[in-house]
């Protein structure tokens, strides 16, 4: 229900809250299953948001109302029915409020989870996650799949120089960089310190030659803009056949970075396998 469109969230809520009243006039004043109201209230708050809600709690408080006045009940005084349509609009409200915050709150909670606080990419456990789905579906339909893993050289230097400020900040940029520079289907990850990776879905080994090329290009005139002479070792790895783990698949990046660095930094490594 998560994906569907707004209006067809609404509708089926508006659907609901005619059933509940429906069901309430029948069933008469013996019977009341007026609570009921809450479950397209509390829907439409869970999935389409604040104001969508307000309005299926305002025709749930409007029906309750009419359920009970057509049900015949008898009161004291004429505006009791109208204080307690009020109060039941208060509590709808209420809920739906109540709701859409603690959503929202779920929402922010899982995207933390998944985000490298100091960059914005995806974090170790999303890079991760995104990348067995890419496995398994390049193992299915017989797809090539790339992966670069990509170490800022020297970067030790950097932090005990300028200091971890001038580090983070030289992190945030080459993050920065790579992103504006890959596609929309490629996904790019921290995995930790100042090692990154991307995994570039159905990529050829030439393709993922020319992006990575493309990425050492576009690094060095970020950092030619600063004062920093900072390069970045890539190990590159294009699987005609998907590993049948997410670790072989890092793992193969990671090995060729390391060969990368031993023959003299600032290079590509790159391998089919």
């Amino acid at each position: 229900m998560g994906t569907w469109p707004r209006w067809r969230i609404v509708v089926v809520a508006y659907c609901g809250v005619a059933a509940v009243a429906a069901i309430d006039l029948v069933t008469g004043r013996e019977l009341s299953v007026s609570i009921f109201f809450l479950l397209p209230v509390g829907y439409t708050a869970w999935f389409a948001g604040r104001n969508p809600a307000f309005g299926v709690a305002f025709a749930s408080a409007t029906l309750w109302y009419s359920a009970d006045r057509l049900g015949g009940t008898v009161y004291s005084h004429p505006l009791i029915p109208v204080w307690n349509a009020g109060v039941r609009l208060g509590f709808f409200l209420t809920v739906a409020s109540l709701l859409v915050v603690l959503h929202g709150a779920l929402k922010r909670q899982e995207h933390l989870a998944r985000q490298d606080q100091l960059t914005g990419l995806a974090n170790l456990r999303h890079f991760s996650d995104v990348a067995d789905l890419e496995v398994h579906r390049a193992r299915r339909y017989g797809h090539p799949i790339s992966i670069a893993y990509l170490d800022v050289d020297d970067f030790k230097d950097v932090n005990d120089r300028f200091g971890h400020q001038r580090g983070d900040t030289l992190l945030r940029s080459i993050a920065a960089t790579i992103q504006a520079n890959i596609r929309s289907s490629d996904t790019l990850g921290r995995l930790g310190g100042d090692e990154f990776a991307l995994l570039m879905p159905e990529t050829s080994g030439e393709a993922a030659i020319a992006a990575v090329a493309k990425l050492q290009e576009a690094l060095h005139e970020a950092m030619a803009d600063s004062d920093l002479d900072v390069t970045v070792s890539v190990g590159c790895v294009t699987y005609s056949a998907a590993p049948p783990s997410v670790d072989q698949l890092i793992g193969g990046a990671d090995s060729l970075m390391y060969q990368a660095k031993k023959a003299g930094k600032d290079t590509v490594t790159h391998d089919w396998r």
